[in-house]
Order: C-alpha cells, then structure tokens, then sequence
C-alpha cells in the first residue's frame, strides 16, 4: 500500500511540473528557425532581423529575432520576458519581418542616430514588406534585402 501511495504522489508531483513549466511558455511551443540573409545578393552580415507577430501586436509580444553571421546565416532566438529566459526558435505563425543594419562597431554613434545602411526601408513592422511563416515544425528563411 506504501509503494502505491508513493508512485501517486510522484507522478502527481511529475504532473504538476509539466503543467507548470508549459504556463512558463505561455503553452506555446518554440520551433527551430534559421535561415540566410542577403543584401543585394551578398551575405548581410550585422544585420538585426525580428519577426513580430500578425496576431499579437501588443507591447510584451514575442520578438523572435538574430543577427545575421559573417557568411549571412542566422538562428532565431525568443526572449520571454515574464520568465526571463531565452528560448531557441520561435512559435508557429504569420509574421512582418524587420531588418536593420547598423555599423558592427557603434562607438562613435549615439543610440539615436545610428545609420541603417537599409534606409529604414524594412525597420518598422508598419512599412516592411517582408513576411514570413513559422510551421508546426522546424522553418527555413531567406531574404534578399534591396537598398
């Protein structure tokens, strides 16, 4: 009778964490995404490209977002803020994409004047015409910026 009481409180205390940890996430689940950006057909490198939700618009929304690597590859990564932690990848859905490509060294600018060698032309999820869709699994993206 021990033994079965002990198994029901472990699998209920087993139980409760799975609930708990998927509140955390807000029950979403987070879907490996990478992909290439280019500008003007040459790895983008520097680049900050986020997706921002169609569905979720508010202030606290997830951003998953990267910075483009040397060779123009990126891996997107979530922030949640409530939970302070970063997640790999992002959840599924239709997101407006945003780039801007700023200097790699910023030491001689201050945060507001900072130059995008993109000319703002995909800076705000209200202007940028790029879209994107995350699956039910794992996405690949690719861009090719004009500026």
């Amino acid at each position: 009778m021990g033994r079965a009481r002990a198994r029901a409180v472990l699998l209920t205390v087993a139980a409760l964490a799975a609930l708990c940890c998927s509140s955390c996430q807000g029950g979403k689940r987070f879907y490996p995404v990478h992909g290439t950006v280019l500008a003007n057909g040459k790895p983008a490198y520097g680049v900050l490209i986020a997706l921002h939700s169609e569905d979720d618009t508010g202030p606290k929304a997830m951003r998953p977002s990267a910075t483009v690597r040397p060779d123009g590859s990126f891996e997107m990564k979530t922030w949640l803020h409530a939970e302070q932690v970063v997640k790999d990848g992002a959840p599924a859905g239709k997101y407006v994409v945003t780039c801007v490509w700023w200097p790699l060294d910023r030491s001689g600018y201050g945060a507001e004047n900072l130059p995008d060698k993109l000319k703002g032309r995909y800076s705000s999820p209200k202007t940028s015409t790029l879209r994107a869709e995350v699956p039910e699994g794992p996405a690949e993206l690719t861009f090719d910026l004009k500026y």
